[in-house]
């Protein structure tokens, strides 16, 4: 016997599916915590700029000061990616230098 099938005017329709799956909320406020962190880590630097420069009047020193911030990543850079491409478990390097 076939199977007969409602006409599709008179079949209930499907619920429909979230866009977002399972998690989606941890994953969106984990997303916006970095963002914030990001964005602070960001401005901190023409923060410190603006602050030094209101406290001295001299921008020779708040480009010290930017500059002093700058040298630990031009420096710090290069020596963790050599550490990184030579070490037997990057993960573990790479979370040790994340936490540090």
């Amino acid at each position: 016997m076939p199977c007969r099938r409602k006409p599709a005017a008179t079949r209930p329709t499907p619920p429909r599916r979230r866009c977002r799956g399972a998690g989606a909320r941890a994953r969106s406020r984990c997303l916006d915590g970095g963002t914030l962190a990001r964005t602070g880590d960001d401005l901190a630097g023409p923060a410190l700029l603006l602050a030094r420069f209101a406290l001295t009047g001299s921008p020779a020193t708040g480009a010290l000061l930017l500059a002093a911030l700058t040298v630990p990543a031009v420096l710090g850079g290069p020596l963790v990616g050599v550490l990184l491409d030579r070490a037997p478990r990057p993960g573990r390097l790479l979370a040790a230098a994340l936490l540090s």
